[in-house]
């Protein structure tokens, strides 16, 4: 089974943002420890407005100075660097040694679409700047990729080739955060035009869908006890603080089934097995299985249950979102 092992590397956008020294700097390290030990390589969404907002604001340069020099070692060691963006950077402050956020520019649809196109193709441009590679693939921050046609022209100018924000039915209808999957294709990836939801052969753009499970509210009350009363081995490395999940989406999670990402973070970690067997019943030899994670939300025993996975299925034809696209193209 070709699998792809994604990280969207940034800081958290809550009441405190935390650091990249544990947010990014450390998590990824250890993360590496173990790739390195199954000769897997990865494939990291840069948050690369961080970067751009310190350089504009100069200030947290000793941090981003070491951020920078990560991205670099990373593309020197194989991994793929890619383009992740989460606008409201524009606006961010750096106050006391943190960064506060407004997040009414969560999206780029929060913005014009002449900003949001500049927002893009500045990004871009910056990725290039400091990993010394052009990105090919796109994930949009907090999966807020509608509508598409909204920044779509600057992403194609950009060299985008490949999306991978969209995953079966997911959605979420807050105010901030809003992207609605459902009816998306049953398809492993698909060519697409001017809507990720819309398959069309002759469109520019390829959507590599992340991978996603349907789970029950009991797995995510165990969620709540095992974050609320476990040890430090089930603590996020990340010393930040989440956007709060809207009223709504809460109840949603604890009191109905829901589909939820294939993730390497936190106690999700516990259903990589599961992720990697509905993939391959549905799609079969054909499958892709995308699995995404954060170095903030990793912790000791998501590296344990990706350590077993990866000792367990190391037959698999693990790559990165690049690679896999020389493939299909």
């Amino acid at each position: 089974m070709k699998t792809l092992i994604t990280l969207d590397y940034e800081l958290f956008f809550g009441s405190h943002s935390g650091t990249a020294e544990s947010c990014m700097l450390k998590p990824t390290n250890k993360l590496l420890e173990l790739l390195d030990k199954h000769d897997v390589k990865a494939t990291f969404y840069v948050d690369i407005g961080y970067l751009s907002r310190a350089d504009e604001l100069k200030c947290d340069q000793a941090s981003t100075d070491a951020v920078k020099e990560q991205l670099r070692n990373l593309s020197e060691q194989g991994h793929d660097l890619q383009l992740h963006i989460h606008p409201h950077w524009e606006k961010a402050k750096w106050d006391n040694g943190y960064w506060s956020f407004d997040l009414s520019y969560y999206k780029l649809s929060d913005f014009t679409e002449k900003k949001a196109s500049e927002i893009v193709l500045k990004y871009a441009n910056k990725l290039e700047s400091v990993a010394k590679v052009r990105a090919n693939s796109y994930r949009a921050g907090g999966w807020c990729i509608q509508p598409f046609e909204h920044f779509s022209s600057a992403l194609f100018q950009a060299g985008i080739k490949v999306d991978s924000t969209v995953f079966t039915d997911g959605v979420n209808l807050s105010e901030v955060q809003g992207f609605d999957f459902r009816g998306s294709p049953r398809l492993s990836h698909w060519k697409f035009q001017e809507d990720p939801l819309i398959p069309n052969k002759e469109g520019p753009f390829t959507e590599l869908p992340i991978s996603s499970s349907i789970v029950s509210p009991l797995f995510f009350w165990r969620f709540a006890l095992i974050k609320k009363f476990a040890g430090i081995k089930y603590k996020a490395f990340g010393d930040g603080t989440a956007a709060k999940m809207s009223g709504a989406q809460l109840k949603r999670l604890l009191t109905k089934k829901s589909r939820t990402v294939a993730s390497i973070d936190g106690y999700k970690s516990i259903l990589l097995d599961k992720f990697r067997k509905d993939a391959f019943r549905e799609y079969g030899d054909s499958a892709n299985l995308v699995l995404i994670g954060h170095p903030k939300s990793l912790t000791e025993h998501s590296l344990e249950q990706l350590g077993r996975y990866l000792s367990k299925h190391k037959k698999d034809d693990y790559m990165t979102v690049s690679q896999w696209y020389k493939q299909y193209e």
